[in-house]
């Protein structure tokens, strides 16, 4: 019996520890203008100030010796990964110096941007590529997910109880 408020604390913390923090946006992303900010005139951005953005892709036009895209902004995780369980944050045009093939970038893919901000371009603000990022899409089980595991067993002497934590790697 005395053993049963040490297995009660064992359930508790175990249970703690397997509660899914929430996914929050980079800091250091967060003192950048919002592209809703830049296009309402709220904020303004020096030109060729170097912003990274990401979203959801919406539209992609090829246009003479480039392609221009539009996105549907989101707040960026530490990883640079859109997080669009949050908000958006306003649209934005991203131009790259090459031709790039529509039905690779469908509307809803995932993808980051780091480029030099030119202005605002049919209300939108503009982003001269430096870097795109395609983001894969979230599969079940990728990163690193906490996990836990309860046994109950028996034994000649009894039944016996456990509590285990585990850690689920996606490969």
């Amino acid at each position: 019996m005395r053993h049963t408020g040490a297995l009660c604390l064992v359930v508790v913390l175990a249970l703690a520890a397997c509660s899914t923090p929430r996914l929050q946006p980079d800091p250091a992303l967060l003192k950048q203008a919002a592209p809703a900010a830049l296009a309402s005139g709220k904020v303004h951005a020096p030109r060729q100030a170097r912003l990274v953005w990401g979203g959801l892709v919406r539209s992609v036009h090829n246009l003479r010796e480039r392609t221009r895209i539009e996105i549907e902004a989101y707040p960026l995780d530490v990883r640079g990964r859109p997080l669009t369980s949050l908000p958006a944050t306003g649209r934005f045009f991203v131009e790259v110096q090459r031709f790039l093939e529509p039905r690779e970038f469908p509307p809803g893919r995932v993808v980051t941007v780091q480029g030099r901000y030119l202005g605002l371009r049919d209300g939108l603000p503009l982003l001269k590529a430096e870097r795109l990022d395609v983001w894969p899409p979230e599969q079940q089980g990728s990163g690193w997910r906490p996990g836990m595991s309860l046994g109950i067993g028996g034994g000649s002497r009894g039944v016996s109880v456990g509590v285990g934590l585990g850690v689920e790697i996606g490969l």
